[in-house]
């Protein structure tokens, strides 16, 4: 069965699924249902919390994997949020706040119908894949530090990891 967020959000991303998706959708639930792994969420990323309450969620699963549709109406559009599952335990080299953000919040792997922000250009956000990466992906880009006549950094870690205070938050309020 579908719903109407559902539609919606597909309607935003057509090219997202493949035909040969096995799709479930459960009934949407009303805002005010999601809920954080702890109090201290509340404290730590007050927007966050603030915009994730306010979602209408709907739990999906395709080919298996079990995914959350957080939709928020704005006038006559529907941003969309398409989340893993928040992480069941604690995730090995972050930061305690992180590690609570990724266990109340899944992160994003699509979005639809959002404004311009930040997230247009990333396919993956704050998702406990991108957290468990680490930063030599940056020595692929050499050629800009070269070009610009300053040494390339070298990071094997996260930046996150280094500085745990650097945490953002984005929201689309």
């Amino acid at each position: 069965m579908m719903d109407k967020e559902w539609n919606k959000f597909l309607e935003s991303v057509p090219w997202f699924l493949r035909r040969s998706d096995i799709v479930e959708v459960c009934p949407v639930r009303p805002p005010g249902s999601w809920k954080p792994a702890g109090e201290e969420f509340q404290k730590l990323f007050a927007p966050m919390h603030s915009l994730l309450s306010k979602a209408r969620v709907t739990p999906v699963r395709i080919n298996g994997r079990e995914l959350i549709l957080f939709s928020w109406k704005r006038g006559d559009k529907q941003p969309s949020w398409l989340s893993p599952q928040p992480a069941s335990r604690e995730v090995p080299g972050v930061c305690r706040e992180h590690a609570m953000l990724l266990q109340s919040f899944g992160g994003i792997i699509e979005r639809a119908d959002e404004p311009d922000t930040w997230l247009l250009n990333h396919d993956d956000a704050l998702t406990v894949e991108e957290a468990s990466r680490d930063a030599t992906f940056i020595e692929h880009y050499a050629w800009a530090f070269e070009d610009l006549g300053i040494p390339a950094p070298s990071w094997s870690i996260t930046p996150l990891h280094r500085k745990p205070t650097a945490i953002r938050q984005y929201v689309i309020e």
